[in-house]
Order: structure tokens, then sequence, then C-alpha cells
């Protein structure tokens, strides 16, 4: 059972008493819930990958693959770290694969 589920089983709703003890409920879900999403976050750009197309990539110029550097999403359930290909090309321009 994960972490999110034993604290949503663990509510007690008959220690509810007044409006502070729900409000302090409330919070408790809230801030499970957007641990759980925050996660599931950083699962979804893990499955995405790095956008590695290969070693070089050809369009109107050749660009190699340089190295893979990390990113950071500031979005709605906090910060998610993740990494991109990062290639350059001939001219000294890169660019991050789509």
């Amino acid at each position: 059972m994960t972490k999110f589920c034993k604290a949503a089983f663990a509510i007690d709703m008959n220690g509810v008493r007044s409006a502070k003890d729900l409000w302090r409920v409330e919070l408790n879900v809230l801030k499970a819930m957007l641990r759980l999403c925050r996660v599931v976050m950083v699962r979804l750009f893990k499955e995405l990958g790095a956008g590695y197309e290969g070693t070089s990539v050809t369009g109107d110029v050749e660009y190699r693959l340089v190295d893979n550097r990390p990113k950071t999403l500031h979005g709605l359930f906090g910060t998610v770290t993740y990494e991109r290909a990062y290639y350059a090309g001939g001219t000294g321009n890169g660019w991050a694969v789509g």
C-alpha cells in the first residue's frame, strides 16, 4: 500500500469536532495529493525520455550530440528536474530535440 493510501485510510473523521479539525484533515489530504501528483509528473518525464535522436541529426545543418543537460520545470505540483539531449551544429548554434 502506498504512503498516500495509508494516509487516506488513517483519517479518522470521528476525531473531527470543529472546523479547525476539519481544516487540518483537508490540509493533510491536499498535501498528500500534491506529493502524489509530483511523483506522477516525475515518472511521466522519465517515460518521455531525453529526446535522444542518435549521435547526429541531419537537417539543413548536421548536429552532433553534446550531452544530456538537466532542465527544471516549475509547475503546479512543484519542480520537476529532467534531462534533455543537447545537440550542437557546426555553426555553434545548439538545440534540444523536441
